[in-house]
């Protein structure tokens, strides 16, 4: 059934009503099928009408229904509105026994298109309906093959399943299409036009599985256009075909593409839903395999899992750049759930010529789990790659769980991007927990450099673990640089915080602006900036500048060159500094070793077996040791725990050490270490360093501490022969000690007595008293009485 339109002039409108079924069937005859709708013909001028059904139940079986134009002029509309369901689906010929064949289909389809033939602009195509099931090759498109702009989508239904048939040729891939399509007849033209057309669909419910899509795209000269789906409850895009007696996987997606010969560019797809579930070969992705831009993957959901062979990706293989992917999820983010095999979740790639898109993940818990990743990678090798995608995650809590790993990574002549770690919508602290053997590095292997790593939170980072952080290059490249900006940071459990070389690439530098407190603690916890064995590479520095950092249990600070490159230096400006059981070391293995500056206000505290070293030669090996220089108030350590500040060498010579303090306690210099605590800048065969103490004259402090002054004033001739001591006619005269036996020079040196002492008896006033006229006496000493008063006298006469 159809309106056609053959010579010149519009066609008329098609309109079906129907009170239960609309059923369009077509044969198991390979490469046929029935048709309903209205079109122009070949060579025919003018608008076809439009399409109206009406019904209750729609379905569609090896049939096309839909409005098209083959000739010059504009597709019509489609509009389908069934109020229990539509089904579409296509047929398998039984004809095909081939098994080394695709199977054949009739395929099925609801369409608004301009043909092969064709110049104009395709229909609007528009469903209302409850459910609508889309199969076996089935279709609901809106697309041009020929000249001119695509048409928009619209679905609205409350559940919708999109699968497809196994084994079946591609060109009758099942789903939701917009766009520029080839025809598989290769002498045609590629399709021509500005825009591929708009999908948007509004669900409760949608599943896209074995093999099902929803895409826009352009294999031509236009641009695709955009998807949107807007789900209440979920979006479910999986591929795997459970039978009673096999597993099979087959790629589903959901996806904005531009195809190798097209010049246009890519779709942009938009996701917004309450939950969206991406598992077993079901992708979401946008690319661009030739000169257009890739577009661009945005989804909004509460929860989102990309399980065990789900990803979400976005490619260049093209000179376009990649498109970028941004993720916002209300609740939590769970990636990589029986993931066994170290490949990306999500992902930005770029191995042509075309720079990477980025990746952006909002939410407050991200969870990655087995061996999954999050990757921007860069892999081309031709000089004029823009380069690799930047990856920033923003997430109060972040958990990698398994074997994971998050990296912003080049492989060859184009640069790195960069690797942001941030908390949740700027609150105030990001937790950071690292399983054994997770990473989360920005490196390069190849000629380009690497990019830098940058971690960020308003109040305070906790990072645990045994994982670690990195900026790495394993060629000729640089290494970028960590940043971590705070008030307070935690680093415990293991976690490492590492640069490094294992080439001819200089290492990157750690840098820690943390304005209040930093603690790092735990055997194997620490900053490291290092080269390997048999680089040439130079190491990387570390600048660290809090209030207050403490250094315990094991925890170590160190640029450490185990290569021919010299290695990194290490800058601390600090408050106070603890090191309990802590290390901070620029060591080399055989070349010159880094520097250690600490420029601490108040104290620099060492106890429990604490190290500060620049040794070199620790391969028994030349190369001279690194200087240490010290300026603050005081240094403090003890004695007998063995807490050094070294400068040595093996075969080189000794580093020079310069301390400016107002106070050494504790520690003293030596010529060789010892097992006290020492300040060593020696050399086993080479000349020993210089070691500087600057710092006042502490005598008069330490001789406070010597032994109480033995001068004391005799109590029995100062009170013995005083009139204080006269008592009244009524009872003797007596004097009895009862003290230690003398007075202290000084009030507050007081002795302890030997004796016991007694009641102090009152010492009764003389009958005598000084009246006008009598002479007036001086008195000759200063005495002091029972009660503690001192009182100005003389002797009796």
């Amino acid at each position: 059934m159809s309106t056609d339109m053959r010579g010149q002039g519009d066609g008329g409108d098609l309109f079906i009503k129907a009170t239960e079924l609309v059923e369009v069937l077509g044969t198991e005859e390979p490469g046929t099928y029935s048709s309903m709708g209205a079109d122009v013909s070949f060579g025919g001028i003018g608008n076809p009408g439009n399409l109206t059904i009406e019904t209750k139940k729609l379905v569609i079986i090896s049939s096309q229904v839909g409005t098209a134009t083959n000739g010059k002029g504009n597709a019509g509309n489609v509009t389908v509105k069934a109020s229990e369901s539509v089904e579409i689906y296509g047929k398998i010929s039984s004809t095909n026994s081939d098994p080394t064949k695709p199977l054949i289909i009739n395929p099925a389809g609801l369409f608004a298109q301009v043909n092969t033939q064709g110049e104009g602009n395709g229909g609007n195509l528009k469903v209302e309906t409850p459910s609508l099931s889309i199969g076996d090759g089935g279709k609901i498109q809106v697309a041009v093959f020929g000249k001119g702009d695509a048409g928009n989508l619209k679905i609205r239904a409350a559940d919708i399943d999109i699968y497809d048939t196994p084994g079946k040729a591609d060109f009758f891939q099942g789903g939701i299409f917009a766009g520029f399509q080839v025809d598989n007849d290769e002498s045609t033209k590629p399709p021509q036009g500005d825009f591929g057309g708009i999908i948007t669909i509004e669900t409760d419910r949608l599943r896209v599985r074995n093999g099902g899509a929803v895409t826009v795209l352009t294999e031509g000269e236009g641009n695709a256009g955009r998807l949107q789906i807007n789900a209440k409850d979920y979006i479910e895009v999986y591929g795997k075909v459970t039978t009673a007696t096999t597993n099979s996987i087959f790629t589903s997606k959901i996806s904005g593409e531009a195809t190798k010969d097209s010049t246009g560019n890519g779709g942009t797809v938009i996701l917004n839903t309450d939950k969206l579930i991406v598992r077993d070969s079901g992708n979401i992705s946008a690319s661009t395999s030739s000169i257009g831009k890739a577009g661009d993957i945005l989804l909004n959901t509460n929860t989102l899992t990309v399980a065990s062979g789900g990803e979400i990706l976005a490619f260049t293989e093209g000179s376009g750049n990649g498109g970028t992917i941004t993720v916002n999820a209300a609740k939590e983010i769970n990636l990589g759930i029986g993931v066994q095999d170290f490949v990306p979740v999500l992902s930005v790639e770029t191995s042509g010529a075309g720079k990477a898109g980025d990746i952006f993940v909002t939410t407050p818990i991200l969870t990655l789990s087995d061996t999954a990743r999050i990757t921007a990678t860069a892999t081309a090798t031709a000089t004029n790659s823009s380069g690799g995608g930047s990856i920033s995650l923003n997430a109060s809590k972040m958990n990698l769980a398994g074997i994971v790993g998050v990296f912003a990574e080049t492989q060859g002549e184009s640069p790195a991007g960069t690797l942001r770690l941030q908390s949740d919508n700027n609150k105030s602290t990001l937790d950071l927990t690292l399983a054994p053997g997770s990473k989360i590095s920005a490196s390069t292997s190849g000629s380009a450099n690497g990019g830098d790593l940058l971690v960020s939170a308003p109040q305070a980072i906790n990072i645990s673990g045994q994982g670690k952080l990195a900026v790495e290059t394993t060629d000729t490249g640089n290494a970028g640089n960590i940043e971590i900006s705070t008030q307070k940071l935690t680093l415990s459990d293991g976690v490492q915080i590492s640069a490094s070389t294992s080439s001819s690439g200089k290492a990157g530098n750690i840098n820690l602006n943390v304005g209040e407190n930093i603690t790092i603690t735990g055997s194997g916890t620490g900053l490291f900036a290092s080269t390997s064995e048999n680089s040439t590479g130079k190491g990387g520095s570390i600048i660290i500048d809090p209030r207050i950092m403490k250094i315990r249990d094991g925890a170590t600070i160190s640029t450490n060159s185990q290569g021919e490159g010299i290695g990194g230096d290490i800058k601390l400006t600090a408050g106070s500094l603890t090191l309990d059981n802590g290390k901070i070391s620029a060591e080399t293995r055989s070349s010159k070793g880094g520097n250690i500056t600490l420029n601490v206000q108040d104290l620099l505290l060492l106890r429990n077996g604490s190290q500060i070293s620049t040794t070199a030669g620790t391969a028994f090996a030349g190369g001279d040791g690194g200087n240490i220089n010290f300026d603050g108030k005081f240094i403090v350590a003890i004695p007998n725990e063995n807490s050094d500040i070294s400068a040595d060498a093996f075969a080189g010579n000794g580093g020079n050490i310069q301390i400016n303090a107002q106070g050494i306690f504790g520690i003293e210099s030596r010529a060789k270490p010892t097992d006290k605590s020492d300040i060593t800048a020696s050399s086993e065969q080479g000349i020993s360093g210089a070691i500087n103490l600057n710092q006042p004259d502490n005598s008069s402090l330490q001789n406070s501490f010597s032994q109480l002054s033995p001068n004391v004033i005799d109590t029995n001739a100062l009170i013995a022969n005083s009139c204080i001591a006269r008592g009244s006619k009524k009872q003797e005269n007596s004097f009895t000690i009862t003290g230690s036996g003398a007075l202290r020079n000084s009030p507050g040196d007081v002795l302890i007595s030997t004796y016991s002492t007694g009641d102090v008896r009152n010492v009764e006033p003389t009958s005598q008293t000084w009246k006008k006229g009598d002479p007036i006496i001086e008195p000759q000493g200063l005495y002091r009485l029972s009660d503690g008063q001192l009182l100005l006298s003389r002797t009796c006469s």
